[in-house]
């Protein structure tokens, strides 16, 4: 005998509903999504670029309209790798924005955060040049 499936939550991209905020959430509640998936489309912005006030509107459009965020899917380490680029590089360069994701996370509270690995070169395994 199998378990039970627990029930399964949907999510997309909000973005994908166009590239107003409000109006993505109402088109999202609207075919029933109740758990977001937050990337870009955000007053012209990627999640880890919101500012304060930003991240405080959206997470009173989010209580106004009965919707979660699930996920933030950020952008954050996804640039190709330089050859020889060090790990002090790195950080320098994408740890801000990880810093500013989670300061707005604070906020919209989502229950994950998606980080990107760096772009290698494909089927090579070596960094992108």
């Amino acid at each position: 005998m199998t378990a039970p499936i627990a029930p399964v939550q949907l999510t997309l991209l909000s973005s994908i509903l166009g590239g107003d905020f409000p109006l993505a959430l109402e088109r999202q509640k609207g075919i029933g999504i109740r758990y977001l998936d937050l990337k870009d489309g955000l007053w012209g912005k990627t999640i880890e670029q919101l500012n304060e006030e930003e991240a405080a509107c959206a997470a009173a459009l989010l209580e106004e309209s009965g919707l979660q965020v699930h996920c933030f899917s950020t952008s954050v380490g996804h640039t190709p790798l330089e050859p020889g680029t060090d790990e002090n590089a790195f950080r320098a360069r994408h740890e801000p924005a990880l810093g500013n994701a989670i300061h707005v996370a604070r906020t919209l509270r989502p229950q994950v955060i998606r980080l990107l690995a760096p772009r290698l070169q494909p089927g090579s395994g070596q960094i992108a040049t």
